[in-house]
């Protein structure tokens, strides 16, 4: 009975269409806009001695946060350290894997900040582990900074936000994720002015207002 839906993604609109029949003339996708826009200092040429990662998000089953520490642990080639902000379920589950592979010390547990732009623009990578995201505002505040993200190719919005190569890496397969986990110290710094650029056009909240209020005009037509 619904004159329209609203759908995140399109692979929402694509869950509704084939597993609920919902008529595709009914659904419309807008994706969530940056809400906040902050100037940093993005301006980077190289890393530090040691490459700073940085995760943000529920500390829950499907964020993925364990497939993170596996592939983090991996890497033997380059000094890192990985700040994890967000609480959840599994937090001792994460901390005790994080011990268990001999990493606890390069990880920093943050529960809750009101920093977040400002500790994601001080970071070099944003890495998503998760299986599954609706529209992931974590990514696409990272990106609104300059920081480049390196995240797992999940049904959900991250595939509309992340251009491979220009502002981070999609992972198909976990093994793609620890090989280019791996390399990160041999690739070129990102262009943080194109990261930032990359999702600003897109995503801004005046484009999205005016999705929004070209639905509304549309249904009262």
């Amino acid at each position: 009975h619904l004159d329209a839906i609203v759908c995140q993604s399109n692979d929402i609109k694509n869950d509704l269409i084939n597993k609920l029949g919902i008529k595709d003339s009914k659904l419309i996708t807008i994706n969530n806009p940056i809400t906040q826009i902050q100037q940093f200092s993005i301006s980077k040429t190289e890393y530090s001695s040691k490459i700073k990662f940085i995760t943000i998000g529920r500390l829950s089953e499907e964020k993925g946060h364990e497939r993170i520490l596996i592939g983090l642990s991996k890497v033997k080639n380059y000094s890192y350290s990985h700040t994890i902000i967000g609480s959840g379920p599994l937090e001792l589950k994460i901390k005790d894997l994080a011990i268990e592979l001999g990493i606890i010390d390069k990880i920093k547990f943050i529960p809750y900040t009101w920093e977040v732009l400002e500790n994601l623009s001080k970071s070099d990578f944003f890495i998503q582990g998760s299986y599954v995201e609706g529209f992931p505002n974590a990514v696409l505040e990272c990106c609104s900074v300059g920081t480049p993200v390196l995240a797992f190719d999940c049904p959900g919005g991250t595939k509309e936000i992340i251009e491979d190569g220009v502002n981070g890496f999609l992972a198909i397969t976990e093994d793609d994720f620890n090989k280019t986990l791996q390399s990160l110290n041999k690739i070129p710094v990102f262009e943080r002015d194109i990261v930032r650029a990359s999702v600003l056009s897109k995503f801004s909240s005046q484009k999205i207002i005016k999705e929004y209020e070209n639905l509304f005009l549309s249904v009262l037509k």
